[in-house]
C-alpha cells in the first residue's frame, strides 16, 4: 500500500487496486488471508500438515512454506522474555523434553525452564544432548535476561544443577518430588519387592500435601517409627 495507489471499482464482487508507480491492477483477497492464519493457528496446535492440506484443499507444500515463512519472522524467545515477562518468582522448573527433529536420527533434547508463580518459559535451548556445556549456555543466558534465579527444581541430572551454581552460586536446588520417589521406587524395586510398598504410598501420600518445616518432620517421623 502506498500513496500511488488508489481503488479503481469492483470486479467479481472484489475491490480493484491501480497503482500509478508500476501501473499494475491487483486485487485483495482477504478470505485468501483469512485461510492462511486459520492454517497458521492449526498448525500451533498441532494438527499436522497433511491434515491441513486436506483441510484447507491446499498442497503439502503449501502450508509446509506459509507455515515456515510466517514462524521464522517470530522473534526469538529471549527477545519476548526481555520486553514483556519481568514479574518472575525467582522459582524455576528445568527439565529436558527429547523431540524428533528433521535431520538427526534420534530424538534430542529441548532445555528448558518454567518459572513456578508465572507459568512462563523464561528461556529454552535446543541440543543434540544434555550436557554440561548445554546446561551451562542455558544459565548463562538466563544471567544475560536477567533472571532473579533463587531457587531450582530439577530432576538428578548433575548436569542441570552442577552448571546452575556455577552461574548462580547462591541458588538452592530441589529435587523434583517425581523424580525423588521414582528414585526411591527403583533403588527399592518396587515391581519385585511388596515388602516395601507401605512406606513407599505413605511418602506419596506425605507429598500431596502442604506442611510448614515442624509439621512435615513430625509427618516424616512417625512414618520412620512405623515402618
Amino acid at each position: 500500500k502506498s500513496s500511488v495507489t488508489f481503488r479503481k471499482g469492483v470486479r467479481r464482487g472484489k475491490i480493484k487496486y491501480h497503482c500509478q508507480k508500476c501501473n499494475r491492477w491487483f486485487q485483495i483477497n482477504r478470505a485468501a488471508s483469512l485461510k492462511k492464519y486459520r492454517l497458521l493457528w492449526a498448525h500451533i496446535d498441532g494438527v499436522p500438515f497433511r491434515a491441513l492440506s486436506n483441510q484447507y484443499h491446499i498442497s503439502l507444500g503449501s502450508a509446509y512454506n506459509y507455515c515456515a515463512q510466517v514462524l521464522k519472522q517470530l522473534p526469538d524467545c529471549a527477545e519476548i522474555t526481555r520486553t514483556y515477562c519481568t514479574n518472575f518468582s525467582g522459582i524455576l522448573l528445568v527439565d529436558g523434553k527429547y523431540l524428533a527433529v528433521k535431520g538427526y536420527k534420534r530424538k534430542i533434547p529441548v532445555l528448558y525452564g518454567l518459572d513456578y508463580a508465572s507459568h512462563d518459559i523464561p528461556y529454552y535451548l535446543l541440543s543434540t544432548a544434555e550436557s554440561y556445556q548445554t546446561c551451562l549456555a542455558f544459565f548463562q543466558k538466563l544471567k544475560e535476561l536477567n533472571y532473579p534465579l533463587r531457587v531450582l527444581v530439577c530432576d538428578d541430572n548433575s548436569n542441570i544443577y552442577r552448571a546452575c551454581l556455577e552461574v548462580f552460586p547462591g541458588a538452592v536446588v530441589q529435587l523434583c518430588q517425581l523424580h525423588y520417589l521414582r528414585s526411591i521406587r527403583f533403588l527399592l524395586r518396587l515391581d519385585l519387592n511388596y515388602h516395601y510398598r507401605p512406606f513407599f504410598f505413605a511418602l506419596c501420600r506425605l507429598f500431596k500435601h502442604r506442611y510448614s518445616e515442624l509439621s512435615f518432620i513430625q509427618e516424616l517421623t512417625q512414618i520412620i517409627q512405623i515402618h
